[in-house]
């Protein structure tokens, strides 16, 4: 999952970069705090973070912990005496081992994530990929 910070800038704007430094580590925390402990959940850049979540094969999983990460971010954060409503914009990208190359799968859960940002932000945005994508 790759996983962005929809109006970031104007919170950085509005707030300054040392808030905005500050909802970055309160998001990863609640993010982490949202999947299991197998999940591994990074911050790449800016706004945007990726989870690679393993073992579940139905996208009706995947897209349950997705709506759970919406939801867990939907919640306000107080920072600095601030209450701060961000959201964020998920893609998704599935595949099954031993097809797709890491670089495919990576590209294709940005492409996703830009998707769901497209259509307004707040909500996520597959992609699959298979087996045979190689």
């Amino acid at each position: 999952m790759f996983i962005d910070l929809d109006r970031f800038k104007s919170i950085n704007d509005t707030l300054g970069h040392a808030c905005g430094d500050k909802l970055l580590v309160a998001v990863a925390e609640r993010l982490s705090q949202s999947v299991r402990r197998s999940d591994v959940v990074c911050r790449l850049s800016g706004d945007e973070f990726a989870i690679l979540v393993s073992g579940m094969d139905q996208a009706a999983q995947v897209e349950a912990l997705a709506e759970k990460l919406v939801a867990a971010i939907n919640q306000p954060f107080v920072i600095e005496g601030h209450c701060i409503n961000t959201y964020i914009s998920v893609g998704i990208s599935l595949f099954s081992a031993g097809g797709a190359r890491i670089e495919q799968f990576l590209a294709q859960a940005d492409s996703a994530m830009y998707q769901a940002k497209k259509s307004g932000g707040n909500t996520c945005h597959f992609s699959l990929l298979h087996a045979s994508a190689g």
